[in-house]
């Protein structure tokens, strides 16, 4: 009976040791010049384009901002501590994102004096010009839903892949039940973006051979929030949808356009299986593209390669 009583002792002593502990103390703030070179990955991959933002210093086992993202938060007046990846995500979902409730499309311009030097910088950063395939062949193609226009530049940007010798089994469309804006109705004759996007494939000039590769259209539903039903599906919901379908493993290329491209690619490597080897491709942007715009995509992709490195989850 006492040895018993020893060893229940001996386990509160421990816990109470271990709770007892101080937090960890975040160390100082390390130069830019200092973590530029990046070292060893952490244990998820990250995604290729995350190298013009952050790199991974092994001493504090964490990404830090590079001075070129730096150089981009000190012109919008973004304060981030240390630059780690957590303390930068944080800052600018509070600084740059969208308002809640609030498109792309919507979004009124920031930042005005600062056009010229923001634009550069996210040049400098891969969120301006066109990212092409970096492989021949593919098992799917997969557009990625949006506005008309939008839509009608993806399907343009696969079909002049196709006609550049790259190669696929199958075309998706990654769409839902999201009701057009009144311009697209009045364009297109119909209510949803999933009938949209079949009339702008009708409408445009593909080459006779791709068109006749099958193609798999992927209607999702918007999401509930509760009892709250979002006024469209975003990516993820789009994507699970279509693994759903339990497709065959294999080589994707998705379409998007600048400046979503890398947020699009993270979400889309979050919501499918490893065993579906994700590149996505879009062409340049806009020339009228705005700082809102830039700067809220770039929030997202921060955010979504912070949770996918952390925990595989994902938000679009």
């Amino acid at each position: 009976m006492r040895a018993k009583w020893k060893q229940w002792f001996g386990i509160v002593v421990a816990v109470g040791l271990v709770t007892s502990c101080p937090k960890q103390v975040i160390p100082p703030k390390l130069p830019a010049s200092a973590v530029e070179k990046p070292v060893s990955k952490p244990a998820r991959k990250p995604s290729k384009s995350i190298g013009a933002l952050f790199v991974y210093d092994e001493e504090r086992g964490g990404y830090y901002a590079t001075a070129e993202l730096r150089h981009l938060l000190a012109l919008t007046n973004t304060p981030v501590g240390d630059g780690s990846l957590k303390a930068v995500v944080d800052a600018t979902q509070k600084h740059w994102l969208r308002p809640a409730g609030k498109e792309r499309w919507e979004m009124p311009e920031r930042f005005g004096d600062e056009r010229k030097r923001i634009l550069e910088s996210v040049r400098k950063l891969g969120f301006v010009e066109s990212v092409k395939p970096a492989q021949k062949r593919y098992n799917y193609a997969v557009v990625l839903g949006a506005l008309e226009s939008r839509v009608k530049m993806r399907i343009e940007t696969l079909i002049t892949a196709y006609n550049s010798g790259v190669r696929f089994d199958e075309i998706v469309f990654l769409t839902g039940q999201r009701q057009l804006e009144p311009s697209e109705q009045k364009s297109t004759g119909v209510k949803t973006e999933t009938e949209m996007m079949k009339v702008v494939w009708k409408k445009l000039k593909v080459p006779p051979a791709m068109r006749k590769l099958p193609l798999n259209v992927v209607d999702a539903a918007a999401p509930l929030f509760g009892i709250v039903k979002a006024l469209r599906p975003r990516t993820v919901d789009t994507a699970i949808a279509w693994r759903k379908q339990n497709p065959a493993p294999g080589k994707v290329l998705c379409v998007s356009n600048q400046p979503y491209v890398y947020f699009q690619d993270s979400v889309m490597k979050s919501a499918m299986p490893e065993t579906f080897d994700i590149e996505t491709i879009g062409d340049r942007a806009d020339a009228d593209a705005s700082n809102a715009v830039y700067l809220d995509s770039l929030a997202r992709f921060m955010f979504q390669e912070e949770l996918r490195l952390r925990s595989g989850d994902n938000e679009s």
